[in-house]
């Protein structure tokens, strides 16, 4: 389908690709990963020929169609968005479909999946947003059923509920696909292979994300050893060479020896993988209730986007807020935080409860003319020493020079962590989070997660990285203009309850009635239900006890691709992941069975 063959390209001294070669079939699903700035864009643009290379070749199969969708937005057209879509697929009209009129229905269908209302499908794209124009860029893409796609971050400016339809439609779909993506639930669920640009020449790894991160870690410790008993024959070499030097009779083996060392292919040591332990500051234990929220209604002048709310927030839960755009998520947060006046109903906070709001539009929070520790020291009470928030910096990727930088000239995602730090040293115990992942890359989503994790404090939070979600989640609610409804237990245990109550109503999952939000499973306007502690408590270890289980069968998975078949160990291995797979079975009965108990 696609074949690059000793591609090279430089920026300046740098090189970005130097003698990449790869082969790309037509139903493979790659997930194209790297650090930002390693050249995962360029490698998409390169193979569309928008980017000139300076060596190798890019063939591609005769007849094939390949779409691409790129991150820069080029759109201004005076039509509607179906409208346009329609017309910009007249091409494949009665090739690919059976008519105009089949186009539009696709079209149709594919639009409201992304979260297009009635209205918006009616509204000329010129007077979309940036993130609704990539959106209709996106349904313009799939509405053409190419061959092979090359997607550029396409979950970008998609909410949560989006990005759950996106996600089933390609797992549905016939085509392939190489996909750049910030999100590991997507590359976990949708990846058979990752394409890694860790070095200029790529490298392949089998399996889904976790897989590459696992077989990625074997390497580079093997790597690490490698280089270490590289290092001590060196050592030992050379102190051949200076006892051999000082004999006549040896001194042509001296030589000998010196010029192996000079031809020797020297190991590159790896850099030492720290254990991260991110230096929290203390906090206030609250009242077990942190916050009751009733009959609540608010919104923009006297309009409310939402009303009759009911949810409890307890101490130490950590509760994801889900709905579509334009519900009310971040109005709700806002106010909560006292931002934005209540229209109706009562939001009270237990006693010894403070709260800290996380804004997600950092720019307008942060002073460009500040460096990044002015920023942070900026009117801060806290007893932390400058080495304790110095340490705390480093975990959050800012060390040495990089808190001198001036927030002007931070990326979107490097002033999101700068406006974590903050909030995490304002000793809050009660966190109302609004979108912390915006602009954040894998490593530091990662960092991110592990700090609000052993967080010992009550969160509300809003993210649409499903695998943020599922990883910090005690509890979801699902949040609509006339309900809150709240969902025990992680993301997955959140689709699992929604599949189970539409199966119980006969009434089939979807996630594309976005204009009316997430179908209910309970009547509007009534309070949120929880289950009882104890049976709360039982949930969430039965979901860790299957996370530790996957993660333990894709260790194993990997280390039984690299063994001998029919050996002991190969033996041995398999065994042992069959048990694991009755285990995690027998865990799965065992939840739905709480479950039901609680239904």
């Amino acid at each position: 389908m696609i074949t690059l063959k000793n591609i090279s390209l430089s920026f300046g001294n740098r090189a970005i690709f130097d003698e990449l070669t790869a082969t790309i079939k037509e139903n493979d699903r790659i997930g194209l990963v790297g650090r930002n700035g390693y050249g995962k864009s360029t490698l998409l643009k390169v193979i569309m020929g928008q980017q000139e290379i300076d060596g190798g070749t890019v063939s591609l199969l005769g007849g094939k169609r390949i779409a691409y969708l790129n991150q820069e937005i080029f759109l201004d057209s005076e039509k509607s968005v179906l409208d346009h879509i329609v017309d910009s697929s007249q091409e494949i009209a009665n090739t690919v479909y059976h008519g105009t009129a089949q186009v539009r229905a696709q079209a149709d269908k594919i639009l409201r999946g992304l979260g297009f209302s009635t209205d918006r499908l009616q509204m000329r794209v010129n007077a979309l947003s940036g993130g609704w124009k990539m959106r209709v860029l996106l349904a313009q893409l799939l509405v053409q059923k190419a061959d092979f796609y090359l997607f550029d971050e396409p979950t970008n400016h998609l909410d949560i509920v989006a990005k759950e339809w996106f996600l089933q439609f390609l797992k549905q779909a016939q085509f392939g696909f190489l996909l750049v993506c910030h999100e590991k639930y997507f590359l976990n669920m949708l990846c058979t292979s990752i394409f890694a640009l860790d070095t200029p020449q790529g490298v392949w790894y089998d399996g889904n994300y976790d897989s590459y991160i696992v077989r990625y870690h074997e390497q580079n410790e093997a790597r690490q050893a490698a280089y270490i008993q590289q290092q001590k024959m060196i050592r030992q070499k050379k102190e051949t060479i200076a006892r051999f030097g000082a004999s006549a009779s040896r001194a042509s083996q001296a030589q000998s020896m010196k010029k192996e060392l000079e031809k020797m292919v020297r190991i590159e040591p790896q850099a030492q993988k720290t254990v991260l332990n991110v230096p929290l500051p203390p906090i206030k234990q609250s009242a077990k209730t942190v916050l009751s929220v009733h009959n609540l209604s608010t919104g923009y002048a006297d309009v409310p986007l939402f009303s009759g709310l009911n949810f409890t927030v307890t101490r130490n839960e950590k509760i994801a807020v889900i709905a579509a755009n334009g519900v009310g998520k971040t109005t709700l947060l806002h106010a909560l935080a006292s931002k934005i006046p209540l229209l109706a109903g009562t939001a009270s906070f237990g006693d010894q409860v403070t709260s800290a709001l996380f804004h997600q539009e950092q720019s307008l929070i942060l002073k460009p003319e500040h460096t990044v520790w002015d920023e942070v020291m900026h009117d801060l009470q806290t007893t932390y020493t400058d080495a304790q928030i110095r340490s705390l910096l480093g975990c959050f990727l800012f060390s040495h020079d990089d808190i001198y930088k001036k927030i002007a000239v931070l990326s979107g995602g490097e002033k999101s962590r700068v406006g974590m730090i903050k909030v995490l040293l304002k000793q809050a115990n009660l966190l109302l989070l609004d979108e912390p992942t915006n602009h954040l890359d894998i490593p530091s989503k990662d960092v991110l997660l592990k700090a609000l994790q052993e967080y010992s404090g009550s969160i509300l939070f809003v993210s649409h990285d499903q695998d943020f979600v599922n990883q910090l989640a005690t509890a979801v609610i699902e949040l609509t203009a006339t309900s809150a409804i709240c969902y025990p237990g992680n993301y997955h245990a959140y689709l699992q309850q929604k599949e189970y109550l539409s199966s119980a109503t006969n009434q089939p999952a979807t996630y594309q009635d976005h204009h009316n939000s997430l179908k209910q499973p309970r009547k509007a306007n009534t309070p949120a239900v929880a289950p009882p502690e104890n049976l709360t408590k039982k949930i969430q270890k039965i979901e860790r006890e299957i996370d530790k289980i996957t993660k333990q069968r894709a260790t194993l998975t990997v280390e039984l691709g690299q063994l001998v078949y029919g050996t002991a160990t190969f033996t041995q291995t398999y065994t042992l992941l069959e048990k694991l797979e009755r285990q995690e079975q027998e865990l799965h009965n065992e939840w739905e069975h709480y479950y039901q108990s609680f239904l």
